[in-house]
């Protein structure tokens, strides 16, 4: 399904009933947040969703019709039908929605491997912008040593032609590739 929104292109959209815990949801002018609960009427008609804004540290409830269509990222949720959730492990639900992975297969085992390493510290997936495909399976293990090693704290992570950028914020880390002009443009 697909929905309209002010200031912005038609996105993909779902029931507000089917949000699930993790979803980054689409509101007008291309706002994002993240649903952390959700919770029906005793009817099942209203649903209310607990959301976090992405880049802030509030939170808010929307109380919503449970048929009303509402925006969804892809790119920021579930890798595929089969994926790791960001708080639970691969359950396969909601084939009718995630029919094709976002990162592709062969590149899930690099997420799915830091999702459940950070479950284990008991702390979230934010925003993952990685390009896989730019990574060996050395830097990939590295990332991983480093973060566990740093203690997850915000710090960067150098590369021969790339830099890992680590944010946390609250229990939430957020992962940015960039390249090291990019890195220098930014804050040389």
């Amino acid at each position: 399904m697909k929905i309209k929104l002010q200031g912005m292109r038609e996105q993909e959209a779902i029931e507000a009933k089917d949000l699930q815990i993790g979803d980054i949801t689409i509101w007008n002018y291309g706002a994002k947040e993240r649903v952390i609960e959700k919770e029906f009427s005793k009817t099942k008609k209203t649903v209310f969703i607990k959301l976090k804004p992405l880049g802030s540290d509030g939170v808010f409830t929307r109380r919503m019709k449970a048929t009303r269509l509402v925006g969804i990222d892809l790119n920021f949720n579930r890798m595929c039908n089969n994926c790791a959730k960001l708080r639970n492990g691969c359950s396969g639900e909601r084939k009718d929605y995630y029919t094709a992975c976002v990162l592709k297969k062969e590149k899930m085992n690099f997420k799915k491997e830091l999702l459940e390493q950070l479950n284990k510290e008991k702390l979230h997936l934010g925003c993952y912008n990685i390009d896989e495909d730019k990574l060996t399976e050395e830097q990939k293990k590295e990332i991983l040593k480093e973060l566990k090693d740093s203690n997850y704290d915000s710090h960067d992570i150098f590369f021969k032609d790339i830099v890992i950028e680590v944010f946390l914020v609250g229990d939430e880390i957020d992962l940015e590739q960039l390249t090291k002009q990019e890195y220098r443009e930014r804050y040389l």
